[in-house]
């Protein structure tokens, strides 16, 4: 009978333990969409800038998008992060390398707890400085660029294969510099943003060489 009551209480902790590993991984599937719904958001709210009609608008749509993009990501970062488990998206696609992979672990969720935090503190502030500022430039291509590099920093933080990387760690690099020289009639302004895009192109060049070069070293290894 002790047996028979032992083999019960082990089968049904075994089964509590099977249902706590479901639950794990659906909670961790779903922080890894929420992350993804922020990064479609950030890049909606960009496309949403360049419809504003004036700089006051546009400015209010670009900034309210990436404050409801980074709320929604550190929610899921700092909820995956307590978790600790995480989860993996495979999708096939016509690539020469590898296939779409993103990946949200503990790592990858505390640097996007830092991005979508700084992010939003960010386009707070930059709600405020840009509207202060008396010009009559179209304020649409700096917020929409900087919603675009947020979306690309997230993406690179989850990003598990080479192809998804470099590309969104271009589209970092040149959203950066046209918003280092958004004020490109400085020279001060233009020489900071040559600077920059030798450096951003110098770091694409040996990250290319280290996705291509990987493989082969690790099959010497």
């Amino acid at each position: 009978v002790v047996a028979g009551l032992t083999g019960i209480a082990v089968a049904g902790c075994r089964r509590r333990d099977l249902y706590t590993r479901r639950c794990a991984r659906r909670l961790s599937a779903m922080m890894l969409t929420l992350v993804l719904v922020a990064i479609a958001l950030l890049g909606v709210s960009a496309l949403g800038a360049l419809t504003g009609r004036t700089n006051r608008l546009t400015v209010g749509i670009g900034t309210v998008g990436c404050v409801a993009a980074c709320l929604l990501g550190l929610g899921a970062s700092v909820a995956a992060l307590l978790e600790g488990h995480g989860g993996a998206l495979r999708v096939a696609w016509s690539v020469p390398i590898g296939e779409l992979h993103v990946a949200l672990d503990a790592l990858s969720a505390f640097f996007l707890a830092c991005v979508f935090l700084v992010s939003g503190l960010a386009a707070v502030y930059g709600a405020g400085y840009l509207t202060a500022q008396p010009t009559k430039r179209s304020l649409a291509p700096a917020v929409a660029l900087f919603n675009l590099l947020v979306a690309a920093m997230a993406t690179i933080v989850i990003a598990r294969d080479g192809v998804l990387f470099l590309m969104a760690w271009e589209v970092m690099s040149l959203s950066s510099l046209f918003l280092v020289t958004f004020e490109h009639e400085r020279e001060e302004v233009r020489r900071a943003g040559l600077t920059y895009l030798i450096a951003s192109q110098l770091g694409v060049a040996l990250l290319f060489i280290l996705f291509v070069f990987r493989p082969a070293v690790e099959r010497g290894g």
